[in-house]
């Protein structure tokens, strides 16, 4: 039986928590084939051949705009990051909370630091946090549109690490953090940042 993430926390005492947000926090109505589909239109014109070589999921989908982007420099990352605001905004069909994981943090907030490491747009998750009371939760919000690397990239625990070392505790360890997350791309995350991971149902 998989532990609960107050068990997991018992036995890995930690100071900040950084959670994804799609299918951890709330989960997304959205067409994401037709997102996958766009953005490989889009990077296959920076490497066609590319394509008919290499087998593409949904997994490997930001692992290869991270690719195209050191290869190919800011365009890929600034040319999909675009069309992810205009179409997570745009064909958003609903939200459903994931009250496990946002009671948890609702009633944790004075224990421990929060804060969000997501591959969705800022743009698109921060009114459904404003929505649902969640904003002074926590302290900092990563989207991909404020990363220059998708996870599982650790570009985005870089910026949320700094930010602890400067605002609350210039030591702080990497033992001291964890993900709490939904997919491989979460824990790829936090092995890359060398912190432990803590998957959701």
């Amino acid at each position: 039986m998989r532990p609960t993430l107050e068990t997991f926390l018992a036995e890995h005492p930690k100071k900040y928590l950084i959670f994804d947000f799609d299918e951890t926090l709330f989960t997304l109505q959205l067409p994401w084939g037709e997102y996958l589909d766009h953005v490989y239109d889009v990077l296959k014109e920076y490497n066609a051949d590319f394509f008919a070589s290499q087998a593409i999921s949904n997994e490997t989908n930001y692992q290869l705009i991270n690719k195209f982007t050191r290869e190919f420099g800011s365009e890929p990352r600034d040319t999909t990051v675009a069309y992810a605001k205009e179409f997570e905004t745009g064909r958003l069909t609903g939200v459903t909370e994931k009250k496990t994981q946002t009671s948890f943090v609702r009633e944790n907030k004075e224990q421990y630091h929060f804060f969000i490491w997501s591959s969705n747009c800022v743009d698109t998750f921060q009114p459904i946090l404003e929505k649902n009371g969640l904003t002074d939760h926590f302290e900092k919000l990563i989207g991909r549109d404020t990363v220059t690397y998708c996870k599982p990239d650790p570009d985005g625990f870089t910026q949320i690490k700094q930010y602890v070392a400067e605002h609350i505790d210039a030591n702080c360890q990497l033992s001291e953090f964890a993900m709490i997350g939904d997919s491989n791309s979460d824990e790829g995350a936090a092995y890359h940042a060398a912190i432990d991971f803590y998957r959701v149902e």
